[in-house]
């Protein structure tokens, strides 16, 4: 029910509007009686405009509302699926107005829904995340990187599941596929299950009911990261088929960027040369932001996650030769690698089952986190290079007191550590 405060802002607010809409008219009306004896068929003709129905403000009273805060902005609020949400907060009214008027185009621009009947599961999921997903990215309630794992899950879907009609769904039919999956890929089964849990809670109109009701919840245990040591990354380097895997791992335990963020990295984004580069048209969330100046032996990196996520880094001495390498005779807007993630996760587990070590991508993060700490780096410093969101995370989840080989302890802080100018990358890496 709304609110005696609520009720009196909207109410000042429409007199406001009402206002400011009939204070133009007269003062349009007075122009046009001026015109009456001079232009006569000019008049009638605006006499004739005035005449029709304001859609503008039509659209304003049916969809959506103004207020005006106590701080003294205008707030825009438009409702979406049910829910009143705010647009945007602007100083003026008119401005707080046109933000109004533009999303409520933008709303009705949105493609129809289907026909109820013509559903299947693979049309429904590609119409949730159009018309229930993408928006909300746009009004910055999900991330970009929340979206892009949105699709990653559908496409599992659909490799996992026949495209059967949407109201011939069964609860039996979707668990035997999710525990599949499971059997290898818990992490991704509990991804679908989500997936599947929220795009079909909105098809409950169609179906009749809600089929994940039924669904045994999918949930795998969450292992910690580690640092690697010595060893382990001596036999992981040595397991590699080929230089490009070589180059990735490297790549890796060199940045400590996150699994997915070297797919995105762009040759532009390095800089070799003893000048600082600007980067420009940089975006996050799908809007821009300010330019980078990229220093020189550094590089960029274009994360997702949240705001801090977009940093720049040094390169070590370590990895020099390999972006040298990288980056020859290759165009700037060029891709360092040419590879999907799934791509590079696959040889990942293939050194895992093959050599019994138990690692993943991530841990070469963790590794590369806590040999900067061992190295003497303050933390205050590195954890910008990992776009830590606070030093709280870098503290406790990321650096590690790793457990050093015996044979290879004082070799260790010599040889593997991040910050060694000497060492550069062994032989038969």
């Amino acid at each position: 029910m709304m609110s005696t405060k609520s009720r009196n802002n909207l109410y000042k607010a429409s007199s406001a509007t009402i206002v400011q809409q009939q204070s133009a008219q007269i003062s349009e009306l007075t122009a046009i009686i001026g015109q009456v004896f001079t232009d006569p068929a000019a008049a009638k003709a605006k006499f004739a405009e005035l005449a029709k129905p304001k859609e503008e403000r039509k659209m304003y009273v049916k969809e959506g509302a103004l207020f005006k805060r106590n701080d003294g902005y205008w707030e825009a609020r438009l409702r979406i699926d049910g829910v009143q949400t705010t647009i945007a907060k602007r100083k003026r009214q008119i401005d707080a107005y046109n933000a109004l008027k533009e999303a409520i185009e933008e709303k009705n621009s949105q493609p129809q829904k289907l026909p109820q009947k013509s559903f299947t599961l693979f049309s429904w999921l590609d119409h949730w995340h159009k018309v229930f997903r993408i928006p909300k990215m746009m009004r910055n309630e999900l991330a970009e990187s929340t979206i892009i794992g949105d699709k990653t899950n559908i496409r599992k879907i659909k490799k996992t599941y026949n495209d059967v009609k949407l109201k011939d769904l069964s609860a039996d039919y979707i668990q035997i596929g999710i525990d599949k999956v499971f059997e290898t890929e818990p992490r991704s089964a509990e991804a679908m299950y989500f997936t599947l849990k929220m795009a079909l809670h909105k098809a409950k109109t169609i179906i009749g009911h809600d089929v994940m009701e039924f669904v045994e919840r999918i949930k795998h245990e969450r292992v910690s990261g580690r640092a690697l040591s010595v060893s382990e990354v001596d036999i992981i380097m040595q397991s590699c088929l080929n230089q490009l895997e070589l180059d990735i791992l490297h790549c890796y335990l060199y940045t400590g960027v996150r699994p997915d963020e070297l797919t995105r990295e762009k040759v532009l984004y390095i800089n070799l040369t003893s000048e600082p580069r600007l980067l420009t048209g940089l975006t996050f969330m799908s809007k821009p932001v300010p330019d980078v100046l990229l220093r020189p032996n550094h590089i960029f990196i274009d994360g997702t996650k949240n705001p801090l996520s977009q940093r720049c880094m040094p390169i070590f001495p370590q990895l020099r030769p390999v972006l040298e390498r990288l980056c020859e005779g290759r165009k700037p807007e060029d891709k360092l690698f040419n590879m999907h993630y799934e791509q590079i996760r696959q040889f990942q587990r293939r050194i895992k089952l093959e050599k019994e070590i138990d690692f993943t991508l991530k841990d070469f993060r963790h590794t590369c986190a806590t040999n900067c700490k061992e190295s003497g780096i303050p933390i205050e410093v590195f954890h910008k290079w990992f776009g830590w969101s606070s030093l709280r995370m870098a503290k406790q989840v990321y650096t590690h007191e790793t457990e050093l080989d015996i044979e290879k302890g004082e070799e260790y802080s010599k040889t593997f550590s991040v910050c060694a100018t000497t060492s550069g990358i062994r032989e038969g890496y």
